[in-house]
C-alpha cells in the first residue's frame, strides 16, 4: 500500500473558499442547502482517474459488487472510507472525517494524495495529523480559483473578452451601465461563484439597476468583499476546456481538449472534440496560449492539475481563456476513460425524481442482461459512475437524484442508439420526472 495514490474529493471547492462575507448574485441564494444525493456520491467519480492499487476515499463505502466489475473491466481500486459520528453534520469536509478517524492516518501518511480539488479543510487535516503537505500554498490556490485573476491575466496577455473587475458596488453601478451601452448584453460573474451558478446575464439598464439594489441591500447586512467581473456576453458555438497540469519545476504538459455542453452557465458534459473541431482550435494558436497561461500560473507557485474553460464563438474565434479551474475536472475524467478505452466518450448526468427501488447490484445485472454494460468482452456501452447515486431504495418518492455515467462508442450513431436504451432504463428504474 506504501505509496500508492490516494484519491480524495470535495466537490463544490469554490464554496468552501469563498468568504462567508462575499457578496453574491441572486442565483447563488438557490443553493444555500448542500444535496447529499447529488453531492455526497460524486466521490466515486475519481475511479475514472484511477490505475491497478489506487485507492478511493468514499464518504460512502463503495459497493464490493462495483469494485469487482472495475477490477474485471479496467483494473484493480481499493476503497477506504472514514468513520463518523451523529455530530458530523452534511457540511462536513471529507478531510475533517478523515482527520478523526486515527485509523486511516498510516494510510494518508504513506500514500501519494490525489486531490480533486484543494481546500483549507485539506490543509488542517496535514496539520493535525503531522503530514506533509504536497499541494500549493492555500493562498495561491485560493487567488487563481477568483475570476477576477482570470480576468486580470486575459487583459495582461491580451486575450478577448476584455472585462472589468469591479471591488464596490458603486464601481459596478458606474461601470454597468457604460458597458451596457456598449455590449448591449454582458455577463456580471462573482469570483468565486460556484458551478457556474456565479454568472448573472444582464440585458437592460433597469436588469443591473435591479442587481445594484440587490447589492446595496447585502450592504445593510455588513457584507464587507465585493468582487465581481463584469464582461461582454459572447454568441458562443461551443464550450471547450484544455486538461494541463503544472509540474513543480514550472513546465505545463496538454494532456487534452475536451468539448463541454451546460445547461445555462452550468456544466453537463465532456466529450472528445471531432478532428474539424481540433483543428480549429489547434490552428487558432490556442496551445501557445495556453502554454503562456500555464507560463503565468507557475509564476504564482501553483503546481498541479488544472483546467481552462475555453469557447469559439458564432463568428469562429477562438477565446482562449474565460476562467481558469486549479483542480481536476469533468473533462478530465473523460479523457481518462477516453484513454482507458480507446474509444469515444461522453460524459454526462441524468436528474429527476428516485424511483425507490435502484440499486448498484440490480443496475449492474441489467446493464449486461441487455447488452449496454461496458465490459471487457463488450468493449463499448455505458460505464456507470459514482455508484453511491444510483442506491435510491432509501429515497422518497420527492428526493431528487443525480446520477452519473458514461457512454464508450465508436460512432455517432452508436452513441445514439446507447443513450436512448439508456434513458429507457433510466426513466423506469432509476429516476423519472425531468431527466436531461
Amino acid at each position: 500500500m506504501k505509496n500508492s495514490r490516494l484519491f480524495i474529493s470535495e466537490f463544490e471547492s469554490e464554496k468552501r473558499l469563498r468568504s462567508s462575507s462575499s457578496f453574491s448574485l441572486p442565483s447563488l441564494s438557490l443553493f444555500k442547502k448542500r444535496n447529499d444525493l447529488l453531492l455526497h456520491g460524486m466521490d466515486g467519480l475519481t475511479i475514472s482517474m484511477a490505475e491497478k492499487g489506487d485507492i478511493l476515499v468514499t464518504r460512502i463505502p463503495l459497493k464490493d459488487v462495483y469494485l469487482h466489475w472495475w477490477k474485471e473491466t479496467f483494473c484493480e481500486v481499493g476503497n477506504i472510507s472514514p468513520n463518523s459520528s451523529p455530530s458530523d453534520d452534511n457540511e462536513t469536509s471529507i478531510y475533517h472525517l478523515l482527520q478523526k478517524d486515527e485509523a486511516t492516518h498510516e494510510i494518508l501518511k504513506n500514500s501519494i494524495i490525489r486531490n480533486y480539488a484543494v481546500t483549507k479543510e485539506y490543509y488542517d487535516m496535514c496539520n493535525s495529523i503531522g503530514m506533509a503537505v504536497t499541494e500549493p500554498d492555500l493562498a495561491i490556490v485560493t487567488m487563481l480559483n477568483q475570476k477576477s485573476w482570470s480576468n486580470e491575466l486575459r487583459n495582461r496577455l491580451g486575450y478577448a473578452p476584455r472585462g472589468i473587475t469591479v471591488s464596490s458596488v458603486e464601481a459596478f453601478d458606474a461601470c454597468i451601465h457604460k458597458m451596457l451601452n456598449t455590449y448591449g448584453n454582458v455577463l456580471v460573474k462573482d469570483s468565486m461563484g460556484v458551478s457556474g451558478r456565479g454568472i448573472l446575464p444582464v440585458d437592460s439598464h433597469k436588469a443591473a439597476e435591479r442587481l445594484s439594489l440587490h447589492f446595496r441591500k447585502q450592504t445593510e447586512e455588513e457584507k464587507q468583499i465585493f468582487d465581481f467581473v463584469i464582461e461582454p456576453y459572447l454568441n458562443c458555438t461551443m464550450d471547450f476546456s484544455c486538461q494541463l497540469h503544472i509540474d513543480r519545476d514550472g513546465s505545463t504538459i496538454i494532456d487534452g481538449y475536451q468539448k463541454n455542453t451546460g445547461i445555462g452557465f452550468g456544466y453537463y458534459s465532456s466529450e472528445i472534440l471531432r478532428r474539424d473541431e481540433t483543428d480549429l482550435i489547434l490552428s487558432s494558436g490556442y496551445p501557445a496560449c495556453v502554454m503562456n497561461i500555464g507560463e503565468e500560473m507557475a509564476k504564482t507557485g501553483y503546481f498541479g492539475y488544472a483546467c481552462i474553460d475555453s469557447m469559439i464563438t458564432d463568428e469562429d474565434t477562438v477565446i482562449p481563456l474565460l476562467e481558469i479551474n486549479p483542480r481536476m475536472s469533468m473533462g478530465r475524467f473523460n479523457l481518462s476513460l477516453h484513454q482507458k478505452t480507446g474509444k469515444n466518450c461522453r460524459l454526462s448526468y441524468l436528474e429527476g425524481t428516485a424511483s425507490g427501488h435502484g440499486s448498484v447490484e440490480k443496475m449492474l445485472e441489467d446493464l449486461e442482461r441487455i447488452r449496454i454494460l461496458y465490459t471487457k468482452d463488450h468493449p463499448y456501452g455505458v460505464i456507470p459512475l459514482a455508484p453511491n447515486t444510483w442506491d435510491t431504495a432509501k429515497c422518497s418518492a420527492t428526493d431528487r437524484i443525480r446520477v452519473y455515467y458514461a457512454i464508450a462508442y465508436e460512432k455517432e450513431g452508436d452513441y445514439e442508439k446507447l443513450l436512448d436504451s439508456w434513458l429507457k432504463y433510466c426513466a423506469w428504474n432509476i429516476c423519472s420526472g425531468t431527466i436531461r
